[in-house]
């Protein structure tokens, strides 16, 4: 099968004619795809209190925590001993002002007492495993319960409409790279929500024309992407002047989204750039409405910007400490992100009174330059060293085209077999030869912004250059 075409499971598009059959699937009424009853639910509650005034939404935030709070200690081995150690009554958690009683969870105590966080109904509850490397790159596991996920994917779908897209619209996907059978193709089209995934595997001028024809062919109208995925794309479109794709409008998630790039975008590619904030725990979230207010969907999270043990003033940035108030099946109340932001207290003019922030941090990725005059885009967690033993997190520096420093953090010391596995880890990844070092440090150092970068690369590109790549440091 060539590259460029689309692979599916079902055998009768995968003969001749195909193409026309998946193009004609691409036409079906939104109202033929099916969604899960929870999902329908959890969409009609958040449409209903989406205007909600400000002591509404914190009166119904109040008792979905109480409800929370009493199961975690009736059902949750982990709460029922910290409540008991810290003389915790669950019936006095009366609401959100009450939280800061209840100790800090980590990500570190997530993994040591994963069992016990798990609550004795946990069944009931139609739990997902879940994982995520994060903004810290400090690989967890988690279970999540289908209402959790559910109530998330809601809220995620009032921020699209806000945005003004409608399920339905023709998209394109320039997200994470194709695996297994699907590594070799440029695409692979999904009908049901009429997108078209674009292969991010590699980046090259090239590649990446071959990616705009893909998207402009499909007649997209909107473009999921991550921030640094966009400033690819705008960059490339910008030093070419390939603009066969103009997308409507375009929705970025998982990594820090900056103004100057939203107006790069703008200008470049005359639409507008909406952002969405979350975690795979489903503890924090915020989405950009029509007048780029980052809203906290306060029906399902509490989210508290701390530094120290206090609260931060307005304007003054903190850690942000998050709370499900949607998932029993494994409670995580107060869960300390890594990630950072100020709170924004004036009205937001679209008229939504939920809580907002503002400059978010904490979360970033970049870009690996490759000897062919190509670039790789590495996830979170995607360097293949997330599961190397006595490994707690790692940050990775191409300091050369073909040199780069591991920085490990690891409390117990790496074997020798380890540091190697590593190297051989990375070299993988970044598909060519390379030296790498292996540095065992304390911490990953952050940002000014607070963020902590898994990748880094210090080699200028542009895509009039062939020789060179990677995302600028703006994050200083």
């Amino acid at each position: 099968m060539s590259s460029t075409k689309a692979l599916t499971s079902w055998p009768l598009l995968r003969r001749e004619g195909g193409a026309w059959f998946r193009r004609t699937l691409s036409h079906v009424p939104p109202a033929w795809i099916r969604s899960s009853r929870g999902f329908q639910d959890a969409q009609r509650e958040l449409r209903e209190s989406e205007y909600w005034d400000a002591e509404r939404l914190r009166a119904l935030a109040d008792e979905k925590l109480r409800r929370l709070v009493a199961h975690a200690a009736a059902h949750t081995p982990y709460y029922r001993e910290l409540f008991a150690r810290e003389r915790i009554d669950p019936r006095e958690i009366r609401g959100l002002s009450d939280l800061p009683r209840i100790p800090i969870l980590t990500i570190q105590t997530l993994r040591e007492r994963f069992e016990d966080l798990k609550s004795d109904d946990f069944a009931r509850h139609q739990p997902v495993l879940g994982q995520s490397g994060g903004s810290t790159g400090e690989r967890r596991q988690f279970w999540l319960s289908r209402r959790a996920s559910n109530a998330e994917l809601a809220a995620v779908w009032r921020h699209y409409n806000a945005a003004g897209y409608r399920f339905g619209d023709r998209c394109a996907a320039l997200y994470l790279p194709l695996e297994g059978e699907l590594a070799d193709l440029l695409y692979w089209d999904n009908w049901r929500t009429r997108t078209r995934y674009l292969n991010t595997r590699l980046f090259n001028r090239e590649r990446v024309r071959a990616l705009v024809g893909a998207a402009a062919e499909y007649r997209a109208d909107v473009l999921w992407t991550y921030p640094s995925h966009l400033d690819l794309f705008v960059r490339y479109v910008e030093e070419t002047g390939d603009d066969r794709f103009r997308p409507r409008v375009v929705l970025t998630n998982a990594e820090v989204f900056y103004e100057h790039e939203r107006a790069r975008a703008r200008r470049v590619l005359g639409c507008d750039v909406f952002d969405w904030y979350g975690l795979g725990e489903h503890v924090a979230a915020a989405a950009e409405c029509e007048q780029h207010g980052y809203h906290i969907p306060e029906e399902i999270v509490a989210v508290e910007i701390i530094a120290g043990t206090q609260e931060v003033p307005e304007g003054e940035p903190g850690e942000i400490i998050g709370t499900s108030l949607e998932n029993f099946a494994q409670p995580l109340i107060r869960y300390r992100t890594g990630d950072f932001a100020t709170r924004r207290q004036d009205r937001c003019p679209c008229g939504r009174a939920h809580g907002m922030l503002r400059e978010i941090g904490g979360r970033t990725q970049d870009v690996i330059s490759t000897p062919e005059g190509g670039w790789r885009v590495f996830r979170h967690g995607k360097l293949g060293i997330e599961e190397v033993s006595g490994l707690e997190a790692a940050q990775v520096e191409q300091v050369e085209l073909r040199r780069f420093i591991v920085r490990a953090v690891a409390p117990g010391g790496l074997s020798e077999e380890a540091r190697q596995l590593i190297g051989r880890r990375v070299v993988e990844a970044v598909g060519f030869e390379a030296t790498v070092e292996v540095v065992e440090v304390d911490d990953i150092p952050r940002t000014e912004r607070g963020k902590r970068r898994v990748v880094i690369s210090r080699i200028p590109f542009s895509f009039l250059d062939q020789h060179t790549a990677t995302r600028p440091a703006h994050d200083k």
